[in-house]
């Protein structure tokens, strides 16, 4: 199930990148790492991210597909929403 999502995350990604000429692409996993719902969205979902990319196959054609990983620690104020320096675009750049 949580390859088919991040499958589904990454089909909506690429078709945008394809335009860019660098075939640079960096995808963000925000999810509780470390907190009372780990076992279930935790480092599983990263580690499902990555395998989608790895299973895409473009990065056996040049593609840089970076995947970095976030743990909001159930605090709904670090989620990519939050204003101020504090954002998450900010601490994942």
């Amino acid at each position: 199930m949580r390859l088919k999502i991040a499958c589904a995350f990454i089909g909506l990604i690429l078709p945008a990148a394809a335009l860019a000429d660098d075939k640079v692409v960096k995808i963000g996993s925000l999810s509780d790492q470390t907190g009372l719902y780990a076992d279930v969205t935790g480092p599983g979902s990263f580690l499902a991210a990555q395998m989608a990319v790895e299973d895409s196959g473009l990065l056996n054609k040049g593609w840089s597909i970076d995947v970095v990983a976030g743990d909001h620690g159930t605090n709904p104020t670090s989620g990519p929403a939050s204003p101020g320096n504090g954002s998450t675009r900010t601490r994942w750049t």
